[in-house]
């Protein structure tokens, strides 16, 4: 049986500026900073980097078996996807849902340590699982369907706490869960598509995790896009009438027509991926607390 008495998070709302340092200013954040978070380890679950398998149940065992990937190079597989703006982001689209999950690692910068999770494609986003430790210090952030859970140590009660995905007006776990949200490629690469102005090659292809992929700068007009990344937009839009919606995304790409690395071309930060079609487990918790907000 779930249990969910009300867990008070109190506070005011903070949109963390390590989203700038991953995809930059202009496509997913505002400025202030995130929260330190709290001090216990996660109870359950476990999501890796991206080298091998994935659990996230509440066992936090082990699942099937180490990455079969094969390197790739241009010489060894024909281009698997379009390079105009029309086709892009949809082939790429086509080669994660095929693929069915996948996991990465979110960099925020050399004293932030990474994010580290694993997520599995549900139409055109996916349920997500992701960890950052630091010493003792542990979050885990799993995004099932609608739902948000998160394991934030005493800030979650030493358990976990519950609430909508995307909740915007929680002010601790929720800039977490925006961080994972961005890693989620079903969901980026879907939102990011309709606002899609130009797609430019961006250099010689380069190795990430082994595979030789290629850069494309994608340039959009965020006022056009959907989702979160309109919803960044709209935000940024209410606090300046002169805020510019175009922004830029640079996608790594691997002849097999999957993305192998997404960061923003002026940030240090990125995304890497990997382990497509690996086992993945996410499961909700099997106890939590419901997550409110006062001011």
């Amino acid at each position: 049986m779930r249990v969910r008495p009300p867990l008070v998070i109190v506070g005011v709302g903070l949109v963390t500026g390590a989203l700038a340092g991953v995809l930059g200013a202009q496509a997913f954040a505002d400025d202030p900073a995130a929260p330190a978070p709290g001090a216990a380890p996660s109870a359950q679950g476990r999501a890796t980097s991206p080298t091998g398998t994935h659990s996230a149940s509440p066992s936090g065992s082990p699942s099937g078996s180490p990455s079969a990937e094969r390197s790739a190079t241009s010489d060894e597989t024909p281009p698997g996807f379009r390079t105009t703006a029309q086709h892009l982001l949809p082939d790429l689209a086509a080669a994660v849902a095929s693929a069915g999950t996948f996991a990465f690692t979110i960099e925020l910068g050399d004293e932030t340590p990474p994010f580290t999770g694993a997520a599995r494609v549900a139409g055109t986003r996916s349920d997500v699982v992701a960890e950052m430790h630091e010493g003792p210090n542990n979050v885990e952030i799993r995004l099932i369907g609608d739902d948000m859970y998160a394991s934030m140590g005493a800030l979650t009660g030493g358990g976990w706490g519950h609430g909508p995905r995307g909740f915007p007006a929680d002010p601790f776990s929720g800039v977490y869960s925006q961080l994972v949200e961005i890693a989620d490629l079903a969901a980026v690469l879907a939102d990011a598509q309709p606002g899609v102005v130009s797609v430019d090659p961006a250099g010689d292809p380069e190795s990430i995790g082994g595979f030789s992929a290629t850069p494309y700068d994608v340039v959009i007009d965020m006022s056009r896009a959907t989702g979160s990344i309109r919803t960044s937009y709209e935000q940024n839009l209410s606090s300046s009438s002169e805020y510019d919606p175009m922004s830029t995304m640079r996608f790594w790409v691997s002849p097999d027509g999957l993305v192998r690395r997404l960061s923003d071309p002026d940030s240090g930060g990125g995304i890497t991926y990997g382990d497509f079609g690996e086992p993945v487990e996410i499961e909700a918790p099997a106890t939590f607390t419901e997550i409110e907000y006062t001011h």
